[in-house]
């Protein structure tokens, strides 16, 4: 019911984009996993405070809900889960869990307040009949303690496990990112270069970097992720035989080239829209399959083309691309 009271009211205008099988998972898991747990919760200690909303006094209970709502509010609202590694995203998940929960408490907390504040000639007659039973408002507000410290509890768990995540990043992130903006750059460049200067020798020696450079982002990006990155680092061992000796023979140059090319389309993410766009340099992997009487030059200027291609495919979706 609540599962699908979030998917066709709250998110109904959300989940007529077009998503990707990657987007719409998550979106799903979102909802079945943390928000519809999460209301639940809600729901449940909403019934449970509602004693302690009619025997105790709202303007101390008051005083103590809003500053809570504010700091779960607060935390739920600046915490980002951008740059976590992916092995630790059930940990992620799991402390959003604890926030969302915290906040959604407190603003049900508030609105039984208010409802039952504001209506209290509906409410008088149950709280006048309460204040002849001292036991009543005891065991109301040891419910109401234990309820708010639950909140408390939950803000505590979330701040926490959030802060161990980012000490798992500390330093990371940043450099993945310069390291990622400049292996991006250099793809980019490698195209002006091989077109720019007709020597093989030479040419074989940019686009073996180029390779190389690509293949080691994707390295780091992965481990940084925790995804297993030793595809990449085959193709990457196996490209720097070119970098060493760009004059080998050219035959097993182009061998090496090719298999490097196929590599980095198997590795880019295919659930990810952007990595649909590899189908433009499908045309040129066909050309350099069948064409095989073409000049060496000719194939390096196509490799300057499939540079170009990575580089407008990997620009659009960062590194989420490769895992």
């Amino acid at each position: 019911m609540l599962e699908n009271y979030f998917k066709n009211s709250v998110f109904n205008n959300f989940f007529k984009i077009e998503l990707n099988p990657v987007e719409l998972s998550i979106a799903k898991e979102s909802i079945t996993s943390k928000y519809t747990q999460g209301l639940k919760a809600s729901l449940l200690y909403g019934v449970l405070i509602i004693p302690t909303l009619l025997f105790v006094d709202t303007t101390v209970l008051g005083s103590v809900l809003i500053p809570i709502t504010m700091v779960s509010g607060t935390a739920w609202f600046a915490v980002s889960l951008v740059n976590i590694k992916r092995k630790f995203e059930p940990f992620g998940n799991e402390l959003t869990i604890d926030l969302y929960r915290a906040f959604t408490t407190s603003l049900m907390f508030l609105a039984l307040m208010a409802l039952i504040s504001l209506n209290s000639q509906i409410f008088g007659r149950v709280t006048a009949w309460g204040i002849n039973y001292p036991l009543v408002s005891y065991v109301a507000g040891l419910i109401g303690t234990l309820l708010v410290f639950k909140m408390i509890y939950d803000v505590f768990l979330g701040a926490t496990k959030y802060d161990m995540n980012d000490s798992m990043l500390t330093g990371q992130s940043e450099a993945a990112q310069q390291f990622f903006t400049k292996s991006l750059d250099f793809s980019h460049q490698v195209t002006d270069l091989i077109r720019r200067d007709e020597n093989i020798q030479t040419t074989n020696y940019y686009i073996s970097d180029g390779f190389s450079r690509i293949f080691n982002t994707i390295m780091m990006i992965q481990q940084q992720r925790g995804v297993s990155f030793t595809k990449a680092q085959n193709l990457n061992e196996q490209i720097l035989t070119v970098l060493k000796h760009p004059d080998m023979p050219q035959e097993e140059v182009e061998k090496i080239f090719f298999s490097s090319l196929l590599g980095f389309k198997d590795l880019l993410n295919k659930n990810n829209n952007s990595a649909k766009k590899i189908g433009y340099v499908d045309i040129e992997i066909e050309c350099l399959k069948s064409n095989t009487a073409e000049s060496s030059r000719i194939k390096a200027l196509r490799y300057a083309t499939v540079f170009t291609l990575m580089y407008e495919i990997v620009t659009d979706e960062g590194q989420d691309i490769f895992v």
